[in-house]
């Protein structure tokens, strides 16, 4: 393939110089012509890891296709959450808007090129935060048009402007006096992914969190946001291994079932407004997919029942008077 992309793009790297190889091989097919390289340093007391760091530097620099090539290689450790937030920073601080693949995300062409498309169409609309890679729907939906707007961002290969990543803050709680329940609670209009994501966001204030995108995605939340969504799938995860930071479940490996490529020769829509039902639809697949969610399932499913029985008869009572007023307690205890 002879096509080059004027677009910049961020590669953000860590200790897995396989999979840096592949994506700097899809890369080298699509020529790029300003790449940013962001590579985290290597953590102390990890046996051969500075030696992967080093040699996914090391590809990097061996690099020769593009014109314009900067790179930051840290050197100590910044752990997943600042190491990525930080380059995103770093990459904006030069660039008006931009492309972002971490390297285990293998785009097709058709990726690029869309995001490109979507980066230009909607570069002035405020409503548009975010361009997402895949939509991964169980069954193909009968759209009649080649993208939608979606309140489930993707980060698995997107795209983004500077506008949009200059509202980015870590552990914003409140908006006013609403707080980041009732926000979310009125952005999605869906209890179960309204719930899904209280409880991410939660998660990811934890002193101990590793996580970067759930503050992202909440960013988008506070300012009302909209992410571009591709009907099909456009860049590949292949990061479902041991040494991956977040993504290593068996649950996960269903994402390799999914076909990509073949972007269809559709319109664009014609409004920019959520697609409730396509957001549904894209939520059936986390619910199949996200172990978080398994565990709450088992403990409905299986402890809750357990741990019932074995209430005293007072206890019993009185849960069974707490369920009655809270529906959705009933709704939890019925899925």
């Amino acid at each position: 393939m002879n096509n080059e992309i004027s677009t910049p793009i961020l590669i953000i790297g860590f200790n897995r110089p396989e999979h840096m190889q592949k994506l700097i091989e899809a890369l080298s097919l699509i020529k790029p012509t300003t790449v940013y390289f962001a590579v985290d340093g290597p953590r102390d007391g990890i046996d051969g890891e500075r030696e992967r760091v080093i040699a996914t530097q090391n590809l990097i620099k061996a690099v020769s296709w593009p014109s314009k090539i900067e790179t930051r290689f840290l050197s100590s450790n910044a752990g997943c959450k600042i190491a990525v937030s930080s380059a995103i920073d770093w990459f904006f601080e030069n660039e008006e808007y931009g492309i972002i693949l971490e390297d285990d995300c293998i785009p097709t062409f058709e990726f690029i090129s869309f995001a490109t498309r979507m980066l230009i169409k909607y570069a002035n609309d405020e409503r548009v935060m975010h361009i997402s890679a895949n939509s991964f729907f169980i069954r193909e939906p009968n759209y009649e048009f080649n993208h939608y707007f979606s309140k489930l961002p993707g980060v698995w290969g997107w795209a983004t402007w500077k506008r949009a990543w200059d509202k980015f803050e870590f552990n914003s709680t409140r908006v006013g006096t609403r707080t980041a329940a009732e926000l979310i609670t009125n952005y999605y209009q869906n209890r179960a992914i309204s719930n899904w994501f209280i409880r991410y966001y939660r998660e990811s204030l934890s002193t101990n969190a590793t996580t970067w995108s759930p503050h992202w995605t909440y960013t988008i939340i506070r300012n009302n946001g909209l992410s571009v969504m591709p009907t099909v799938n456009l860049v590949r995860n292949i990061g479902f291994t041991p040494d991956s930071t977040h993504a290593y479940s068996k649950s996960f490996m269903a994402f390799n079932d999914f076909i990509f490529g073949g972007f269809p020769d559709l319109p664009d829509p014609r409004e920019i407004v959520s697609n409730n039902f396509l957001d549904k639809l894209r939520f059936q697949v986390i619910r199949k997919t996200d172990p978080n969610l398994f565990i709450m399932r088992r403990i409905k499913v299986f402890m809750l029942p357990k741990i019932f029985k074995v209430l005293p008869t007072e206890l019993k009572q009185r849960a069974k008077r707490l369920t009655s007023k809270s529906e959705m307690l009933t709704k939890f205890l019925q899925k």
